[in-house]
């Protein structure tokens, strides 16, 4: 049964999309966060984005919170250290992050190593600390995408029955997406990222209400954003935030893992997104 009211403990990524998915299905959501911000993986300027498009569903965002315990059982109240007690929720959604599922494997009596945080520990061809031994997905820490965990399976399989040159650095750019009403598509680096390595770097911003497409898909919500070597007009890294970005990012992968610049002479359909 779809929940009246629902309160979600962790404003990441899973949490997001389960609010803006249920706030398009009539719920009204409050979003926990422990943090001052959200998304703080993004650039600020797109986080900001993210938050104001959620807010504009509906979508009430509760930050620098500490969520202590929640209590009742027809209806549920958040109990905080330092907010007033939020009540009246008909069901509470858990979305505090994942670790990896490994103290029950004794992984010590095999000696296969393992992190602070329980992840298997490998090298760039997935091989733990004993060399027969390998790991793949998400039990090794890395990024918890579907599509990293078959990559993952590509290496494993290279270094068994292939000739072992497939690794995680052949891997290049992993691009990933959050699935909200106003999706975001996201690959390479930040702008933080990319001034801390050094070079100099060109920073292109576009607002999505300057795309055509988007008036007549009635979306103009969002910013597009790209970071640029100055030098190589190389793109270092692009965040997407608007209709259809999980899939235009993709093509920006290819460009970027082709060392492409940024400018193409070419001619695209008009009017689409990806133009």
């Amino acid at each position: 049964m779809q929940p009246k009211q629902l309160a979600i403990i962790g404003g990441g990524y899973i949490g997001l999309e389960f609010a803006s998915t249920y706030a398009k299905l009539g719920t009204k959501v409050t979003v926990f966060e422990r943090g001052d911000a959200l998304l703080a993986r993004e650039d600020p300027a797109i986080a900001r984005a993210a938050t104001e498009a959620l807010q504009a569903q509906g979508i009430e965002i509760v930050f620098s919170v500490d969520v202590t315990a929640i209590e009742g059982e027809s209806t549920a109240t958040i109990r905080t250290v330092n907010h007033d007690d939020y009540a009246g929720y008909d069901a509470v959604l858990m979305a505090t992050g994942r670790r990896p599922a490994t103290m029950s494997l004794n992984l010590p009596a095999a000696g296969v190593a393992t992190d602070e945080r329980g992840a298997i520990v490998v090298d760039e061809t997935l091989r733990t600390s004993r060399s027969h031994i390998w790991a793949m997905g998400d039990v090794t820490g890395g990024p918890q995408f579907t599509y990293a965990s078959l990559d993952d399976f590509r290496i494993v399989r290279s270094q068994l029955l292939g000739d072992g040159l497939y690794t995680r650095a052949k891997q290049k750019t992993l691009p990933y997406a959050v699935f909200m009403q106003t999706p975001l598509g996201r690959v390479g680096m930040t702008e933080a990222e990319a001034r801390a390595t050094g070079c100099e770097i060109i920073v292109k911003e576009l607002p999505a209400m300057a795309i055509p497409r988007l008036h007549v898909d009635n979306a103009t919500t969002g910013l597009l954003r790209a970071v640029i070597d100055a030098n190589t007009e190389q793109i270092l890294g692009a965040s997407l935030l608007c209709r259809n970005s999980p899939e235009v990012i993709n093509i920006i992968k290819t460009v970027m893992d082709n060392g492409l610049p940024y400018i193409l002479c070419c001619v695209t359909k008009y009017s689409l997104i990806q133009r």
